[in-house]
């Protein structure tokens, strides 16, 4: 339980912050009194001298006769010793009792320090202090009678005692009290938060059951629960994507591997050196495509690891950060490095002019994106097809496009190409993996911009447009 205090925790947060709170009102309350006590005039010590001076010259002035105001005097300094609680010695407390013309009637013939006050000789209602003594005078209310009263300094050094020693037991057992309630008041007032831990560390992996009880969830744990729900619901949909991810990856190498198997066997059994060589090529072929599969595989799931840090295929997908990158530049490289290609597929591979367009991006993400879908153009349109690389900047966002007059997409297949390892209906008969455009999107919506297929000028072909803010 003391490693609550010792070791960061909430308990020990709450606890201190309830604790100093407390310590700080008490200490705060206790300051208000002692100054209330002692103020002058209005403070509950000279309150308390102005009664009995009071007391003393009304009740004389009912029979003011030496007698009698002895009488009162000695009833009040009785009473004053009730109240006060505290054992007043002979020498503490004394009193004067004259009237008005200057006659003494009655004094406490025991001190002989204190100093006779007639009448006028001090303010009354007021506290003074003369010697040894803290005095105050009163007047009765028919002005006949002068009634003074006095306290010794040992009195009221004994009243500091008192009250010191207040302050040092009050506190200390309201300090052990207060501890005691606020480290109950605590425990139980995390009771919820370790019962979700435990409910959580129950969990099943992967399980939707919600965590979430807004009829029973104390309020403040209420947004904790619904995101742990949320974000269950996240890693469950993930963990999908992922199965399917590596079921439909497994799905489109096997197809390659078992060609490449077969092949080999073949190769194998040949002796003729033409078939032999015509075999070769085939294996070849077989070996590349599953090449290709693997590295789009790689670089799509790089993608969903790194983040804005993704890779280039042709650079062994090694990470590069973001850099100012010339658009033109970068299209040029890469459409010269697919011109050969080209040729020797029979496509009118092109670039036009546009204007000089600085992006901040990762170059190597947007090399990707442009290997993409300049392969997918050449491989998917027929001999003989245009394909057009452009790029510009329209209010402010830079964009660049491969547009082709090939046979297009079906318009219930537009938006299904650009997930994974889906093609159109046209491209079924066509090698590839289906990862080309689903890895260029990715690139677009990590760069901050989007990926979109958009109508051609001649309503013939594929455009595909990518727009980068910046």
């Amino acid at each position: 339980m003391l490693q609550k205090l010792i070791r960061p925790s909430l308990f020990r947060e709450l606890f201190g912050w309830q604790l100093l709170v407390m310590m700080v009102a008490i200490t705060a309350n206790f300051a208000y009194n002692i100054t209330q006590a002692y103020k002058p005039r209005t403070g509950g010590l000279d309150t308390e001298m102005v009664l009995e001076a009071d007391a003393i010259a009304r009740f004389s002035a009912l029979n003011p006769t030496p007698a009698h105001a002895q009488a009162v005097a000695h009833q009040v300094k009785q009473l004053n010793a009730i109240n006060s609680k505290l054992p007043i010695k002979e020498g503490d407390f004394g009193w004067q009792v004259w009237t008005t013309d200057g006659q003494l009637l009655s004094a406490d013939g025991m001190v002989a320090s204190f100093t006779k006050l007639p009448p006028g000789s001090v303010e009354a209602r007021r506290r003074h202090d003369l010697g040894d003594w803290r005095v105050i005078a009163a007047t009765s209310p028919d002005g006949k009678i002068w009634a003074v009263v006095g306290h010794t300094q040992n009195f009221y050094r004994q009243i500091d005692d008192k009250i010191i020693h207040q302050i040092i037991l009050i506190p200390l057992i309201y300090t052990v009290l207060l501890m005691a309630a606020l480290w109950l008041a605590t425990w139980r007032g995390l009771q919820p938060l370790q019962r979700l831990g435990q409910h959580i560390a129950e969990r099943n992996a992967g399980s939707q059951e919600p965590i979430a009880d807004p009829a029973h969830d104390p309020l403040e744990l209420q947004p904790i629960t619904a995101a742990l729900d949320a974000y269950a619901v996240r890693e469950a949909n993930l963990r999908a994507t992922e199965q399917r991810f590596f079921a439909d990856a497994a799905h489109e190498l096997r197809t390659p591997l078992a060609v490449i198997g077969a092949q080999a066997h073949v190769l194998g059994q040949e002796q003729d050196p033409a078939r032999q060589a015509a075999l070769l090529q085939t294996l070849q072929h077989g070996v590349q495509r599953a090449g290709a599969v693997l590295t789009q595989v790689l670089v799509l799931s790089r993608l969903d690891a790194t983040g804005l840090n993704a890779a280039n295929a042709a650079h062994d997908l090694t990470p590069a950060p973001a850099t100012t990158v010339d658009l033109g530049h970068l299209l040029r490289d890469r459409v010269e490095a697919h011109a050969m290609r080209a040729i020797d597929t029979g496509h009118d591979l092109g670039l036009a002019c546009g204007p000089s367009v600085q992006v901040h991006a990762n170059a190597a993400l947007l090399h990707t994106a442009i290997d993409n879908l300049i392969d997918n153009a050449l491989r998917y349109c027929p001999t003989g097809s245009h394909i057009d690389v452009a790029w510009g900047k329209q209010d402010g966002v830079a964009w660049w496009a491969v547009e082709d007059d090939g046979p297009g997409i079906p318009a219930q297949d537009q938006e299904r190409v650009f997930k994974r390892f889906e093609r159109g209906a046209g491209a079924l008969d066509v090698a590839g993996s289906g990862l080309g455009l689903a890895i260029a999107r990715e690139v677009a919506r990590q760069q901050g911009g989007s990926l979109r297929l958009e109508a051609t000028a001649s309503g013939r072909g594929c455009r595909f447009v990518m727009r980068l803010v910046g």
